[in-house]
This record gives structure tokens, sequence and C-alpha cells, in this order.
């Protein structure tokens, strides 16, 4: 296989998961995850003028990545809200004396 091969495409992954393939339904696959990092790491260091050539003359694929990481935010906020339920649970129960050791 060579590197114009799709399979070495990230925007191969991201078709999936815009079709309903996403890491909550199938697991999450590293390599997967990986490519996506690097993919928003990489919109991230484009100017506005290259992403708005990109929306331009692929705008189907623009959206898939707005799909893409929409989802993954959406996965971030719910762990967010998971630890942050987990450690407000945790602060408001108890006596002083366990939190007051805690901290020490």
């Amino acid at each position: 296989m060579d590197s114009t091969s799709p399979t070495h495409d990230p925007r191969t992954a991201l078709h999936s998961r815009a079709h309903g393939c996403t890491t909550s339904s199938i697991g999450a696959d590293p390599i997967e995850e990986m490519q996506l990092a690097r993919l928003a790491s990489t919109v991230l260091s484009k100017s506005l003028a290259d992403i708005d050539a990109l929306s331009e003359a692929n705008p189907h694929l623009v959206w898939e990545w707005i799909q893409a990481f929409a989802v993954k935010k959406r996965e971030a906020d719910a762990a967010a809200q998971l630890w942050s339920s987990a450690i407000a649970c945790l602060a408001t129960s108890g006596t002083r004396q366990v939190r007051r050791t805690a901290a020490e």
C-alpha cells in the first residue's frame, strides 16, 4: 500500500463516524482517536484563508470534520461532568476532618 491509499487518509475514519459509526457506538479505536486529534491540531494551525479555501473546495468534508469534532466535544463534556459530579459528591460528604486530612 502506498501513502496515497485511502486507508492512510484520516478522513476515512471521519467519514465512517459522520455516518453514524461514532466511537461511542463501536468502541474507541486508538488510531482513529489519534488521527482525529492530529486533524484538529492541523486545522488549528491553518490560516483562515486556508480553511476558507478548503470549505469552498470541499464543503462536505469540512462538515464531516465539524460533526466528528462535535462528537468528541460532547464526549469530553460528559466526562468532565462525571468528574465534576464525583468531586462535588466527595467534597460535600463526610466530616470536615476527613476533608482536612485529605487536603494535607
